[in-house]
């Protein structure tokens, strides 16, 4: 899961789109809720 979060961020750096950043952390932050729950 850590390499498809680094990817999914790289992919979004090399963007450089907010949009990108923003669907990015919206989707560590449920991935990271769902391992807290």
């Amino acid at each position: 899961m850590i390499l498809l979060k680094q990817k999914i961020y790289f992919a979004n750096s090399l963007k450089g789109i907010g949009i990108g950043w923003f669907i990015s952390k919206y989707i560590l932050d449920v991935e990271i809720f769902l391992s807290y729950k």
